[in-house]
This record gives C-alpha cells, sequence and structure tokens, in this order.
C-alpha cells in the first residue's frame, strides 16, 4: 500500500464529489463517484479487451472473453428492467444506437488496430493512465487529438450510405429482445469454446516501501487483485447503476472529443467554425461546463478510482523512460482510436458493451468489425517492440 497515493485520490474523489454536490450538482457527485467504483474494479480486476482480444486472436486462450461474456450476461437483465420501465430519479431513460455502414465499419477496424498499438481500449487507456503509467498518458492525449479531428471531418464521412436498424425491443418486446440477446451470448460462449472463467491473477509485485503495522493495512480483499468474474458482475452493477443516474449508459469516448475542442478553443481556435461543433449536441457541449456533463465527470472519476487501486496495490511507479518505438506505437494507437471511435459510436464499452445493453444491433456489429482491426495491430506490434 502507498499511503500518499491512497490519501491523494481518496481526498480528489472526496473533494470532487463534495464540490459539485455543494455547486448544486448533486447527479454529478454521485456520477463522480461511480466513475471512481468503476475505474478501481477495472483496475483491480485486470479487466482487459485490448489484452484479451490479443490473448484469444494470438493463442487462441478465449478465457477472457468469457468475463466480457459475463459482463453482458449480467448486465442485459438489470439494463433491460430500467429501459423497459423508461425512467428512474425524475428523468427518462434513453439507450445507445448508431446507423450501420462503411463509415461505422471502417471506424471499428481502425480503433481496433489502434487499440493493439496503444495496448489499451478507452477504459483501460483511462485506467492505466490514472494509474501511473506514462506511456498511456501519451496514448491518451493522441487519443483525443484523434477524436476531435474526426468531428471536423464529420461532414465528408455522413455522405456515405448508413442504415439505422430498429431496436431488438421495438421488434421483440423486452421478453423476447432479452432473451434474443443472452442466446447470442450464450451462442458466443458455445463457439468459443466453452472457456472458462479466468482464475485470480497473482499478487501484483509491490513497491518497496517501509514496514507497516498489519492493523495499517488494508485488507487483502482492497489491495487485489480481484477475481475477474467478480469484477465483471460489479462492473455489470455499476453500468447499470450509472443509466439510472445519468439517463443514458456508460460511456467512455464522446468525452475526448469535447476535450479536444476546449483546448482547441483555449488555444486560440474556435471550434464553433465547424460544422459539427456549430450546433446540436456540439454546440450545447461547447457551451456546457465539464463538471456538468455526465461523460466526462464519470471519466475524471474512473482515472481517480483507478489510481487509488494503484495505490492500494502499491504499484504506483510512473516513470519518463519510454522506448521511442514503444511511444511512436502510443501516439498512433490513440490518434486510430480517437477517430475511430467517432465514427463508429464509441469503444469497446460504449459502442460493444452498452450498445449490447441497449438491445441496438450496431452493439454486435462493432466486435465483428473491430476484431480484424485487431488482428492487424497484433501484426503490426512488434515492428513497435512490443510484445
Amino acid at each position: 500500500m502507498q499511503r500518499p497515493v491512497l490519501l491523494v485520490a481518496g481526498g480528489l474523489l472526496g473533494f470532487g464529489a463534495a464540490l459539485l454536490a455543494h455547486a448544486g450538482q448533486a447527479r454529478m457527485a454521485v456520477l463522480f463517484l461511480i466513475g471512481g467504483a468503476l475505474g478501481l474494479t477495472v483496475q483491480q480486476s485486470a479487466i482487459s479487451f485490448a489484452g484479451g482480444w490479443r490473448r484469444w486472436l494470438g493463442t487462441g486462450d478465449a478465457r477472457p472473453l468469457s468475463v466480457h461474456l459475463l459482463l453482458l450476461a449480467a448486465l442485459l437483465p438489470a439494463n433491460a428492467a430500467l429501459l423497459a420501465r423508461g425512467h428512474a430519479f425524475g428523468q427518462d431513460l434513453s439507450g445507445f444506437e448508431a446507423a450501420l455502414g462503411p463509415a461505422f465499419a471502417f471506424g471499428a477496424a481502425l480503433f481496433g488496430v489502434g487499440m493493439q498499438l496503444a495496448g489499451g481500449c478507452g477504459s483501460g487507456t483511462l485506467c492505466t493512465a490514472g494509474a501511473g503509467n506514462t506511456r498511456m498518458v501519451a496514448v491518451l492525449a493522441a487519443f483525443i487529438a484523434g477524436s476531435f479531428r474526426a468531428t471536423l471531418d464529420q461532414p465528408a464521412w455522413e455522405l456515405l450510405p448508413a442504415w439505422s436498424p430498429p431496436r431488438l425491443d421495438a421488434l421483440l418486446g423486452w421478453p423476447g429482445a432479452l432473451a434474443a440477446q443472452l442466446g447470442v451470448v450464450g451462442l458466443v460462449w458455445l463457439a468459443l469454446g466453452r472457456p472458462a472463467l479466468p482464475r485470480p491473477a497473482l499478487p501484483r509485485p509491490a513497491l518497496p516501501r517501509p514496514a507497516m503495522p498489519p492493523a495499517a493495512m488494508p485488507p487483502a480483499a482492497l489491495r487485489g487483485p480481484w477475481c475477474p468474474a467478480a469484477g465483471a458482475l460489479l462492473l455489470a452493477g455499476l453500468a447499470a447503476l450509472a443509466l439510472a443516474v445519468a439517463g443514458h449508459p456508460w460511456g467512455i469516448t464522446s468525452a475526448f472529443a469535447v476535450w479536444g475542442a476546449k483546448i482547441a478553443r483555449a488555444l486560440g481556435w474556435d471550434p464553433a467554425g465547424a460544422p459539427a461543433w456549430a450546433e446540436g449536441w456540439g454546440a450545447e457541449a461547447l457551451a456546457t461546463p465539464l463538471a456538468e456533463q455526465t461523460v466526462s465527470v464519470m471519466d475524471g472519476g474512473l482515472m481517480l478510482g483507478a489510481l487509488l487501486g494503484a495505490g492500494l496495490a502499491g504499484s504506483f511507479a510512473p516513470s519518463l523512460r519510454v522506448a521511442a518505438r514503444a511511444l511512436v506505437a502510443a501516439i498512433l494507437g490513440g490518434l486510430a482510436m480517437g477517430y475511430g471511435a467517432r465514427l463508429s459510436a464509441g469503444c469497446n464499452i460504449g459502442a460493444f458493451v452498452s450498445g449490447v445493453a441497449s438491445f441496438s444491433l450496431h452493439g454486435w456489429a462493432w466486435p465483428l468489425a473491430a476484431l480484424p482491426g485487431c488482428w492487424l495491430g497484433i501484426r503490426l506490434r512488434p515492428h513497435f517492440g512490443l510484445g
């Protein structure tokens, strides 16, 4: 355990939530803490989409994918109940939907390439950067730049044909849609060879630290690593809670485009001249402080939750020594993920997990398009000195 890291991470989470609540943003304060819990869970459970898909495509070991399927199987009934009800905490609830077409497929494939070069997806980038991985800070910066760049090219991509499929609940009703989705999850598990859930990882090597009285140590259950299956179930519960509080499913990458636009404006270039930021969602996002934007607030909490996890495990050890080729891969991977996410409605969380849990067909289409990109990214990794 690293007490200074715990004090910083815990203090920032508590102070941030208190500040939001004091400003009359009680909902945002709750979402900030939910983001922190999500980040802590991802960090301590070591649940990785980029690493899991790479392991399956590279070695045929599908056990990490069984964790992703468990997450979906647990989240689907909770989201179905919430979306069928249609409202919670005095607000309407809505799922994610996206049109399918060449732009969507290209964006998901590009994201897959970037995910393997970067070594993390959207949530993984935030968590590993928050936990002190300086290479992933470069990935995050490039992710933001790529996301913003894609918004400037948006009018050209919108000229391509696209199809907006109906949601499964509209076709089958909520009980039928839930049964169909759970059936697909089961079929995927069977197609993968009925992989078992992975065992908990070995304890992480902690950094040297002064001896600490046993009474001052946090419980082993907090220090981690956590059982991946338990982490998946906890993520499902937190994601459902996020839907109820935010009014929309858990997302990651839409905030990155907004951060890029606000950074551009701070540097003297007004993005409002671009069509994507002149009206609609873009104009509203530019005019709204980040502290009042649900995804940005949750992303901030996610990073601090991961930092809290690193402090509990005693693994926070940032280093500026990054190999040149690995840094190039980080930048290229971040740019590819940022650009691809905007074309394909998000990342593994926003497009895949939350898309499937929204009963939208784009949720299943996203991994089908992203996996070929992952395959290519895996084969590019050795050229950048990556294992």
